[in-house]
């Protein structure tokens, strides 16, 4: 299993460097997917997508597609050496990996090695649930008999933005927020600040 599990995806120099070593191919002989589905409104048009595809480019990967699980045949996923999740709505994007059969496909993807970066929504989802979703953002779960269960590609929990106080609305720090998480749900979280990633190579984790 190769997984990046990302704030901001590949924004700095050692993330960068991080996925090229983790890589098993030259750079330039690397196909990308990159999945725009958590971005609901603009998608391919989210800048930060846009941003993602140019710093493959920049990196030297010659193959770089976007493909929308919402609309597009998601068997071709399996043809791609790495696939790039964006980032967005989680329970949007967990529902789409459902509904499409995408999620199945995901676990043929770890068999095979390939690797797979997650950006913030996309980190969460393939983890073990988004119960951390529901605790600081539950606007997002308007379906209260949503199934927050995961893919489970990983069995702890994360929290992206960890050090992004501007984006949760709380009346504490993240951090006394995030105790009390761990408190209410028995369970240890693993904070991914934006300028960090969480690199898991089979067994080996490592913070990056």
């Amino acid at each position: 299993m190769k997984l990046i599990l990302t704030s901001k995806g590949l924004c700095n120099r050692k993330i960068e460097i991080a996925f090229i070593e983790l890589l098993n191919k030259r750079i330039n002989s690397v196909s990308v997917c990159i999945i725009p589905t958590a971005a609901k409104e603009l998608k391919a048009e989210h800048p930060r997508i846009i941003e993602a595809k140019a710093i493959f480019t920049k990196l030297g990967v010659k193959k770089v597609d976007l493909l929308d699980i919402e609309v597009d045949r998601v068997e071709k996923l399996i043809t791609y050496d790495v696939i790039y999740i964006g980032g967005g709505d989680p329970v949007h994007l967990l529902d789409v990996l459902r509904r499409t059969g995408a999620d199945s496909i995901f676990t043929k993807l770890v068999e095979k090695e390939i690797t797979i970066i997650g950006v913030s929504a996309g980190s969460l989802v393939l983890g073990p649930h988004l119960n951390i979703v529901e605790y600081f953002t539950p606007s997002l779960v308007t379906d209260k008999k949503f199934d927050l269960k995961s893919l489970g590609l990983f069995d702890f929990p994360i929290m992206p933005h960890a050090d992004r106080e501007d984006i949760f609305r709380c009346d504490e720090p993240i951090e006394n927020e995030l105790s009390r998480y761990e408190i209410k749900y028995g369970e240890s979280v693993i904070r991914i600040k934006d300028e960090n990633a969480l690199m898991i190579d089979n067994k080996k984790i490592r913070m990056i």
